[in-house]
């Protein structure tokens, strides 16, 4: 469980992390080999090699006049390149080292030399003090004596290596990322009723996901428009019929059977004219850049003759993407409904969040029910309590506004107003 919370979960951070890991693994396994094997057995080769010089030169210094040192560290100085000195008191202060390229060194020499055995390291140099009882000698030699500097090389080698490998990988891997991020964009867009171009690519699964989204897509979208014009070709057909019962009826002239049987045809005219408008509602506008302020000043001029009922908070200077007159219709059924259903006032409201906008409308009407309110955003749905006693529609305000904010990508939440009556919370995306 906690491994699971530590990996990525994305899709591109697990492919990095199955591509890195073994290649991390497999360089460190090859630098461990070679350590253990070569530079680590050869370190210790010369190490010793240096050790037993040094073990030679000390005995003979002790042995030897000191007059004949000269003659001494110049034999030794041409038989293996060191620089020899004898001083009589300590040239500098002497403090243990604990460099890494002359442990092995050290290991070795304190085994077999009985004095204090110092080295100091500068640029490539390395020089090497032993304190006998009559004195310091001193020995300079090149650090390459002990140190291979070709593990430098090897380490570039392997770090190039493995980058060279991550620079062939990154082309593959960005291209199979950049496919399913187009297919995810298409799907995104597609959900909110945008129909953006698409053409699968990448691997084989990647480009089979991309057609079956295709096939998806053109069979959603011959649904729709079938439903659609089905329910238009439906309610312009009625019309016909109840036109000729609305003239026989205008020549039987008038009487209380008539007038029952005309208001029954103007029940049914605006109830055709209401499918008509839901049907109008399926046919998309294309997405836009829109001000806030702009699109809620223009909506507020529709309801100018109401204008004492409704109190408009302060707008917020924001931009949305969106349907100009889609979105217009969805809060003008909104605040209709509201203004219908409210007794005295509609407040409108606004709150921006991190990455969405809050438009919220208030009544003080009687509200919804909350065990009422998910069936009432469902398609011809009407309340018998004393909402919906004097309304006149059919129950499609509110599923019009809902499928319009939910083709925005937002949704449309129905809760108790402080005002008692209904609050309609309208979440957009920013």
């Amino acid at each position: 469980m906690i491994l699971k919370k530590l990996l990525p979960h994305t899709f591109v951070g697990q492919i990095i992390l199955l591509t890195v890991l073994p290649l991390f693994f497999a360089v460190g396994l090859s630098l461990q080999f070679f350590y253990d094997r070569h530079w680590e057995e050869t370190g210790r080769q010369f190490a010793r090699t240096l050790a037993n010089q040094i073990v030679l030169i000390v005995k003979d210094t002790q042995e030897t006049p000191t007059k004949d040192y000269p003659t001494l560290f110049k034999k030794y100085g041409k038989t293996f390149g060191f620089g020899i000195k004898f001083y009589e008191e300590a040239p500098i202060a002497f403090s243990p080292q604990h460099d890494f390229q002359t442990h092995h060194f050290r290991h070795f020499v304190r085994d077999e030399v009985p004095f204090p055995i110092f080295t100091y390291l500068k640029d490539k140099n390395m020089t090497i003090y032993a304190v006998m009882h009559h004195g310091i000698l001193e020995i300079a030699t090149p650090l390459s004596q002990i140190y291979q500097s070709t593990i430098h090389i090897f380490f570039a080698w392997v770090a190039g290596s493995f980058f060279l490998l991550l620079l062939l990988i990154a082309p593959f891997v960005y291209g199979q990322i950049r496919s399913l991020k187009r297919l995810t964009k298409a799907a995104r867009h597609f959900g909110r009723g945008e129909d953006v171009p698409f053409r699968p690519s990448g691997a084989k699964e990647i480009y089979q996901a991309g057609q079956a989204f295709l096939l998806m897509r053109s069979r959603i979208k011959q649904f729709v428009d079938s439903r659609t014009q089905m329910l238009a070709a439906v309610s312009h057909d009625l019309r016909t019929p109840l036109t000729r019962m609305r003239l026989t009826l205008e020549m039987m002239g008038t009487s209380k059977n008539t007038s029952e049987i005309k208001q029954d045809i103007a029940d049914m005219e605006k109830m055709i004219n209401s499918y008509l408008s839901f049907a109008r509602d399926e046919v998309k506008e294309s997405f836009e850049r829109m001000t806030l302020e702009a699109i809620i000043i223009d909506l507020i001029r529709d309801f100018r003759h109401q204008k004492a009922r409704i109190s408009v908070e302060r707008i917020p200077s924001l931009v949305l993407r969106a349907r100009y007159m889609d979105l217009k219709r969805a809060l003008t059924n909104l605040i209709k409904n509201a203004l219908h259903h409210g007794k005295k006032k509609v407040i409108v409201s606004f709150k921006k969040k991190h990455k969405s906008l809050e438009i919220i409308i208030d009544d003080d009407g009687v509200g919804i029910p909350e065990g009422q309110r998910h069936k009432m955003l469902q398609p011809f749905q009407r309340m018998d309590e004393s909402r919906s006693k004097t309304d006149e529609g059919v129950g499609l305000g509110l599923t019009i506004a809902y499928n319009v904010i939910h083709s925005h990508a937002g949704q449309l939440k129905l809760e108790t107003s402080p005002l008692r009556g209904l609050r309609v919370v309208v979440i957009l995306p920013l």
